[in-house]
């Protein structure tokens, strides 16, 4: 084979496998508030002298991450740092909630382990009657500036759910701007929030 063939075999062959995209693998942690760390109590509402009931958790995510989570005004709030005290906004999700006991890291595998970029959690929702699940799609970026929930899946309205919000993670967490892009809705979306 000639010496400027083989050359070019090998230069073709590194600009391949440069631009190879590696598929996003995932892992589970729990999200059951009695397994996690209380971060703040008080009083229950008009009972001063009461005895201080937990409203905010920090719970164990994946590596080095920790999902933070807090209850207030029947809603759940949700943020994920790598901090171990975390005071900055929560998202809250606009019906009454409390989280799903789930969260799915999705990211590239590096040696044992993923490197998430994305994490996916549910809200589960109730108002006047009606329920309902939302699948949360977080960017998880360097801090609290490019980490933040930027997608969601109606999980009533899209029998494939699961499948779309792990594909929207996968496409579109890396290129999401967190800072003044409120979340953006996915697949069908049921009349409760049309």
């Amino acid at each position: 084979m000639p010496k400027h063939l083989a050359v070019a075999i090998a230069a073709c062959t590194l600009v391949l496998a440069a631009g190879t995209v590696t598929a996003a693998e995932n892992a589970f942690t729990d999200l059951d508030l009695k397994g996690c760390a209380v971060t703040d109590s008080a009083p229950p509402d008009g009972d001063e002298n009461g005895k201080p009931e937990p409203y905010a958790w920090r719970c164990k995510g994946y590596g080095s991450w920790n999902v933070f989570v807090a209850e207030g005004d029947l809603r759940a709030g949700v943020a994920f740092s790598r901090a171990r005290r975390f005071e900055d906004d929560y998202h809250y999700f606009p019906k009454f909630s409390v989280t799903g006991p789930k969260v799915e890291w999705r990211g590239p595998r590096r040696g044992n382990a993923i490197v998430p970029e994305s994490a996916i959690f549910r809200y589960i929702w109730g108002v006047d009657g009606r329920k309902g699940s939302v699948l949360a799609i977080v960017r998880l970026g360097r801090d609290a500036t490019d980490t933040c929930v930027f997608g969601y899946v109606d999980a009533v309205a899209n029998p494939d759910a699961n499948a779309l919000a792990a594909r929207v993670a996968d496409e579109e967490a890396a290129r999401w701007v967190c800072y003044g892009n409120s979340p953006k809705w996915y697949g069908k979306v049921g009349e409760d929030f049309r």
